[in-house]
């Protein structure tokens, strides 16, 4: 079989393969223990967290590791609503992954108390987002927007840095959902302008149920899983 589905998901690669199997078969301690083989633990996962962090431009206190990109997604919009709901107000587009759609409606449906209001901007036909709609209903009592940098379904590259320069003039944090583009863009976080920046592993090669969310040190997150040092 010749698999051509890699931008659904890649195979693992083998170096990955090779980089993983001591932290499975003898560094598998709670990196929260104080033991040696913790310590140990813990000083994979920090190597780890600062490789992370200078692949998407960011401090390695900035990143949150996560199941995939789906709950990067997930904590992105409710962790900022939560956290700061001013204007219970979330812009995105049309177009973007279920991860972030389903999760700005169940907001829109009242999944914090009080719904928000969600507007789904539209694009064009080449499927890249109308920034002037984006403009317009953008305010200073937006309380997040969420864009996808690449879409996974048509392949169409957002104008990122352009949607970043019209939310900090109204002053929105902004989240770039970047799951589909490592390996094809760059997903630096300082780069693109962004505040909150969603990656996964298994699109490049990675293990599945490993991603991760770069969280520009600002941004108030709250917490959607309680309990645990971590």
């Amino acid at each position: 079989m010749i698999y051509l589905d890699h931008a659904a998901t890649a195979p693992p690669s083998r170096a990955v393969l090779e980089a993983q199997w001591p932290y499975l078969t003898q560094v598998f301690a709670n990196p929260s223990s104080a033991h040696g083989p913790g310590r140990a633990a813990r000083a994979g996962l920090d190597a780890a967290l600062t490789e992370i962090a200078g692949v998407l431009g960011c401090r390695p206190g900035e990143v949150v590791l996560t199941s995939g990109g789906t709950e990067a997604d997930d904590l992105a919009l409710l962790g900022v609503a939560a956290a700061a709901p001013r204007g219970r107000h979330v812009v995105t587009t049309a177009v973007e992954h279920p991860a972030v759609l389903e999760t700005a409606r169940a907001l829109g449906a009242g999944a914090l108390g009080e719904p928000f209001r969600v507007d789904e901007v539209g694009v064009d036909g080449d499927g890249v987002v109308d920034l002037a709609a984006l403009a317009a209903v953008l305010t200073p009592a937006t309380t997040v927007c969420s864009v996808m940098l690449a879409n996974n379904e048509v392949g169409a590259v957002q104008p990122v840095r352009e949607v970043a320069a019209l939310c900090r003039a109204v002053g929105v944090p902004l989240h770039v959902d970047a799951v589909q583009a490592p390996g094809q863009l760059g997903v630096r976080l300082d780069d693109l302008g962004a505040d909150l920046l969603s990656v996964s592993a298994h699109k490049l090669g990675g293990p599945g149920g490993a991603g991760a969310l770069a969280v520009r040190g600002a941004v108030p997150l709250a917490p959607m899983v309680h309990g645990g040092g971590q």
